[in-house]
């Protein structure tokens, strides 16, 4: 590297090394520094490395001077614990793929020493999930928040997989959408929108989307569609969708067989379910999609019991008979 050159940007080269190389367990020494500005071809002496590292600290960076000797630096964008959090997330996140989670990883854990990201060698490793393979995936978001924000519809394909595990278009046109807002539920993110021509909301995978187009045309009111006429809040539709199933929603009781299931109650449906104990029995008040209610009262079996409405009971039944049917042939 010219002399010049090295002048000016020698300062960009110590800091990404003390970034690199040197944490507080790890301060790196004076010495250091200037062998490894040697590998980026700069030659310097001790007093510039100080000159420099004495800017650093001046505009802000977190640097410390060791007592013993050396210096170190200091992420204060985020501690250790945090970084290890969201380190964990983006890897037991099924709606990305495995290298966009890992290079999402790489630009988070980039402002840490190479010892500090060791550290996060020692969560599972994002290969051992079933994920999409969807690349387009913040694409499309990045679409849809455009087209939400500016009032427009959309178009995609939507797809499905096929025997061979790949992703292929379920029917040959494209959906004409009207997008209104988003929903990350359990791990996946789902496009609350409006099919054309049809009057309810319709619940669409992003990561099965592909192909995403803003269009010109202008979006139909959300409060033009069924059952949403003064408007809809995301949250409420959120935990009333907890298998994001489209269809009506209902007011539903449910008998619980005991006292713990109310923790369960909470983390499925939120807490704006109501709880009554009648008689030395407790009921939960539900306000819910019905089929995920019928999915949700299977899954806890023996458990819960639906009391109404009657004919969601009854359905649940149905459902019951059926599955006997095909185990007692």
């Amino acid at each position: 590297m010219e002399e010049t050159q090295s002048k000016k940007v020698i300062i960009l080269y110590i800091l990404k090394i003390l970034k690199e190389f040197s944490d507080e367990e790890h301060p790196i020494t004076q010495s250091d520094i200037i062998a490894k500005l040697k590998d980026y071809g700069i030659d310097c002496d001790r007093k510039t490395i100080t000159r420099n590292i004495n800017y650093l600290i001046d505009y802000g960076f977190n640097i410390v001077r060791n007592l013993g000797g050396g210096c170190y630096f200091i992420n204060d964008k985020y501690d250790t614990s945090e970084i290890t959090f969201l380190v964990d997330c983006l890897y037991s996140y099924p709606a990305i793929s495995q290298r966009q989670a890992q290079n999402l990883i790489d630009k988070l854990t980039s402002e840490v020493s190479k010892y500090e990201r060791l550290k996060f060698k020692n969560i599972y490793k994002s290969n051992e999930l079933t994920r999409t393979d969807n690349k387009q995936i913040f694409y499309n978001i990045d679409q849809i928040n455009f087209a939400i924000a500016n009032d427009k519809q959309i178009s995609f394909i939507y797809n499905k997989y096929n025997k061979n595990k790949k992703l292929v278009p379920r029917k040959e046109e494209r959906y004409i959408i009207n997008p209104y807002f988003m929903i990350n539920s359990k791990g996946k993110y789902f496009l609350v929108c409006n099919k054309d021509n049809y009057d309810n909301l319709s619940n669409y995978r992003i990561d099965y989307i592909t192909s995403v187009e803003v269009l010109d045309t202008k979006r139909k009111p959300i409060i033009k569609t069924t059952g949403n006429e003064k408007g809809i809040n995301p949250i409420n539709y959120a935990n009333e969708h907890i298998y994001m199933m489209s269809g009506p929603t209902i007011t539903s009781k449910v008998k619980l067989s005991s006292e713990r299931m109310i923790n369960d109650v909470i983390d499925w449906f939120g807490k704006s379910v109501n709880f009554i104990e009648k008689e030395n029995e407790i009921f939960a008040e539900i306000t819910v999609n019905e089929q995920a209610l019928i999915y949700w009262a299977l899954q806890y079996g023996e458990n819960v019991e639906i009391v109404e409405p009657k004919a969601t009971r009854e359905k649940l039944v149905n459902y019951v008979e059926d599955i006997l049917t095909k185990y007692k042939k």
